[in-house]
C-alpha cells in the first residue's frame, strides 16, 4: 500500500464517521502533496507507515479501493486512537507524567480538560484553548479569563515561547523505540511554519543554547518512554509525537513537558528521515507550482501554499 498524506486526520476524527468530507482547501492540500513520501527513498521510509493517521474516513476510503482491511487496524483499535490523540487523554497524560527530578525545571501543570463552564474557576491572566482534536494551530484560541469558548476544550496557561521542540518515538506490540528530537517552529497562537532539518546534536543544542541541562532533556526523553510504554502498548501502534516547549516564565527557563500527543505521522518525523537521506544544505521540493509543496530549503523543511 501507497503512503497516504491524510493530513485532514484530526479533522476526521473530530467529525467520526465513515463519510467524511475535508473542507476544499485541505483536500486540495491532500490531492497536491500525495507524492510526499517521493521525497524519501525505500530503505528511509518505515515499512509499516502507510497513512499520515488512521481514523474511520480514510479506512473506508482504503476498504472502496479495494484494499484488504485485515490489513488496517479494527474499528476498536481506530476508537482507540481517536481517544488517545484528544484532548481530553493529553490532559489525562500529563497528570500521569511523575516528575521526580529537576521539579524546578518544569512548569506546574495548569492543563485542565474543561467540560463544565460553570465549574471553571481561573484566575486573571491569559490562557490558550484547544479543540478537542484539531492540528497546525486549527481550533487554538488565546483568551482572557473572561472570553473562554463553549465546552468542550483543553485550557492551559499562555506561556512566553522560547522553542517548539518534540520527541518522536514508535510504539510497536512489545516496545516503544525512541525516534529522535525534531525542533520546529510555530506562531504564537500554534501555527505550524517549518522543522529544522540538522544532526541529532544540533537539534539538541538548540534546547541546550536556551539554558536547558542536557541531562533535563535525556531524563524527560526517558520518562516519556516509560510512560508510553505503560499506556499504549497492546492499544496502539505507530508513531507517536509529543509537543513539548522551552518557555521563559519570570526570567527563568523552564519546560512545558507535555503540550500534546500526536498518534500519526509528523512533520517531525518526516524531518528526521529527510536529514538521513539528504544531510544539510540540500534542496529538494514536491507538489503543486500552484497550490501545494512540500519543500526541503537547506536546513528547513516546510509546506508552501503558493495562492493562485
Amino acid at each position: 500500500m501507497a503512503f497516504i498524506f491524510n493530513c485532514s486526520h484530526e479533522m476526521a476524527l473530530a467529525a467520526n464517521k465513515s463519510e467524511y468530507t475535508p473542507p476544499k482547501i485541505v483536500k486540495r492540500m491532500e490531492e497536491d502533496l500525495k507524492d510526499l513520501s517521493s521525497l524519501l527513498n525505500k530503505n528511509v521510509i518505515d515499512k509499516d507507515i502507510t497513512v499520515w493517521g488512521w481514523n474511520k474516513a480514510i479506512k473506508q476510503q482504503l476498504i472502496k479501493r479495494g484494499y484488504d482491511s485485515t490489513h488496517m487496524p479494527t474499528d476498536e483499535q481506530i476508537e482507540s486512537i481517536r481517544y488517545y490523540a484528544s484532548r481530553k487523554y493529553a490532559s489525562i497524560y500529563r497528570n500521569k507524567l511523575e516528575i521526580e527530578q529537576y521539579q524546578d525545571t518544569f512548569v506546574d501543570n495548569e492543563m485542565k480538560f474543561i467540560t463544565d463552564i460553570n465549574k471553571l474557576e481561573c484566575s486573571e491572566g491569559t490562557y490558550i484553548t484547544k479543540t478537542p482534536w484539531s492540528s497546525s494551530g486549527r481550533g487554538i484560541k488565546i483568551v482572557n479569563n473572561k472570553d473562554f469558548p463553549s465546552p468542550p476544550f483543553l485550557l492551559d496557561k499562555f506561556y512566553n515561547k522560547v522553542v517548539d521542540f518534540a520527541f518522536e518515538y514508535k510504539v510497536t506490540d512489545i516496545d516503544v523505540e525512541y525516534i529522535g528530537i525534531s525542533v520546529f517552529k510555530a506562531s504564537t497562537d500554534g501555527k505550524y511554519e517549518y522543522n529544522y532539518v540538522l544532526p541529532q546534536t544540533e537539534l539538541k543544542n538548540i534546547i541546550i543554547q536556551q539554558g536547558v541541562n542536557e541531562q533535563i532533556i535525556d531524563y524527560l526523553q526517558e520518562l516519556h518512554k516509560t510512560l508510553l510504554k505503560k499506556e499504549l502498548i497492546g492499544k496502539y501502534k505507530g508513531i507517536v509525537g509529543i509537543d513539548m516547549m522551552v518557555v521563559n516564565e519570570s526570567d527563568t527557563i523552564k519546560i512545558h513537558p507535555c503540550l500534546e500527543l500526536n498518534l500519526r505521522m509528523n512533520m517531525g518525523v518526516l524531518a528526521i528521515m529527510l536529514y538521513k537521506q539528504y544531510g544539510c544544505n540540500s534542496f529538494a521540493c514536491i507538489g503543486n507550482p500552484n497550490g501545494f509543496q512540500a519543500i526541503l530549503d537547506k536546513n528547513q523543511f516546510y509546506i508552501k501554499y503558493n495562492k493562485s
